[in-house]
């Protein structure tokens, strides 16, 4: 099942310029789809154990996830994953028939994002100024940076050096399907990314970082969860 999967995900990136956070929840999802299959049927190898799959069995696995409390959000996204992964594989002439053909999206409403104020951007914007260290400079001229242009998280900590052109006053960064940006910044912005660079980022620089902008304690480049924190 998983060469399944592999080849999904490798159509996933290749043909369609999938997110890698995208990527990273399609494998988590129809990995757990594999192991409901795998723990509720007894299905004996052939070679192809996608084709003993059958629309009640996938029927089960909705069901199954509306018995874990999902939220109405993160069970459309593994129902689209599972819909989206047998599609490729009829295409593929892997299985013979799509078991999900029946099955319909999930549709979930989009609530607009609540913004922060004027004086808790300020606030926040204060928080890292208060110490000089690598770690608050580098906070620094990551919150000045999203201030200044809206970038997603991902599109920050991917950033390399030669994506900054701070004469200029611009940032080039990809979105989503690798799509390329110019943005322009205020003088905050390249004030606070050339601080770190000059006072922070060297301290914690190695061989493994030399391109990356953004940089965690041990000198690697900086995750999405290491943002959070």
């Amino acid at each position: 099942m998983n060469k399944g999967i592999e080849r999904f995900l490798d159509y996933m990136t290749v043909e369609r310029g999938v997110a890698s956070n995208t990527l990273a929840a399609y494998r988590n999802d129809l990995d757990q789809l594999v192991d409901f299959i795998v723990s509720h049927y007894s299905i004996t190898y052939d070679g192809n154990l996608w084709n003993h799959v059958n629309d009640q069995m996938v029927i089960a696995y909705v069901s199954w996830l509306h018995e874990l409390s999902y939220s109405d959000a993160t069970r459309a996204r593994k129902i689209a994953a599972t819909k989206s992964m047998f599609s490729f594989l009829v295409d593929e002439g892997v299985i013979a028939m799509d078991p999900t053909e029946n099955l319909h999206s999930q549709r979930v409403g989009r609530s607009l994002p609540h913004p922060i104020s004027a004086d808790e951007v300020e606030k926040l914007l204060a928080i890292p100024s208060k110490d000089d260290d690598p770690e608050s400079l580098r906070d620094m001229a990551m919150l000045e940076l999203i201030y200044a242009t809206g970038m997603r998280v991902t599109e920050l900590i991917s950033l390399d050096l030669d994506d900054l052109d701070l004469d200029g006053g611009s940032v080039r960064c990809f979105g989503k399907g690798g799509k390329e940006r110019i943005i322009p910044i205020h003088e905050a912005a390249i004030s606070a990314i050339k601080t770190y660079l000059r006072d922070g980022r060297g301290s914690r620089q190695n061989t493994k970082s030399a391109r990356a902008v953004f940089l965690n304690r041990r000198g690697g480049r900086l995750t999405r969860q290491g943002f959070w924190l």
